[in-house]
């Protein structure tokens, strides 16, 4: 008599990659809002995963400290600028100014309403406290922003554009106003807020000659 055969059970499958990735998504956008209003120190990872709609301590699947989710939302909605910079081309016959001011003058001029600003002064208060947060800001965001503008400036510098090579020894310059910007709206004086892309578009102007067009 020929044995039966044991019924097969189907196997259980895990989540799909595209699930996978949109809850890590959820995650990463739930920190980004949440460390803006509660600050990195008194963010909770349970606030976190609430906010996301995933289960508590879910956040630890996707990534294994707070910081690295920090990090993480850093890649996804901060480094904006440096991203712009790296996909954008410059068009035949475009100056470096106008190309900068086409490509980096939206971003600059939605830092606020973005929360850019919010978390780059996250990154001023808490740095003291938790120095892997200075340390991914500059990694992520700042320093390749940095290294982005420098054969920029190069080549305006070759092409006439800039009135000395101060810009090309110190690219941060270009950057300074938007950070006095940040200072000014969310630690000095948030009842006079200064306009971000007006300070940016002023920096060009003073760094820029027109007439070398």
């Amino acid at each position: 008599m020929d044995e039966k055969e044991a019924p097969q059970t189907e196997r259980s499958r895990g989540p799909s990659t595209n699930k996978t990735e949109q809850t890590r998504k959820k995650i990463i956008a739930a920190a980004l809002d949440v460390f803006i209003n509660q600050g990195f120190s008194d963010a909770r990872v349970a606030d976190i995963c609430k906010k996301a709609g995933v289960a508590k301590g879910s956040m630890y699947n996707y990534f294994q400290t707070k910081e690295s989710l920090f990090e993480s939302v850093l890649q996804e909605f901060i480094a904006t600028a440096r991203i712009e910079l790296q996909s954008g081309h410059r068009r035949q016959d475009e100056t470096i100014k106008q190309y900068l001011k086409r490509v980096l003058l939206p971003v600059m001029q939605t830092l606020e309403s973005s929360g850019r600003a919010q978390i780059a002064r996250l990154v001023i208060v808490e740095s003291d406290r938790f120095p892997s947060l200075a340390e991914a800001y500059v990694r992520e965001v700042h320093q390749p922003l940095i290294d982005a503008l420098r054969p920029l400036l190069d080549v305006a510098l070759q092409e006439g554009e800039l009135k000395n090579d101060g810009l090309v020894r110190y690219p941060h310059l270009l950057l300074a106003s938007n950070w006095i910007g940040m200072i000014h709206n969310g630690m000095l004086c948030a009842s006079s807020p200064l306009n971000l892309g007006e300070l940016f578009e002023i920096g060009l102007d003073t760094f820029f000659d027109d007439s070398k067009k």
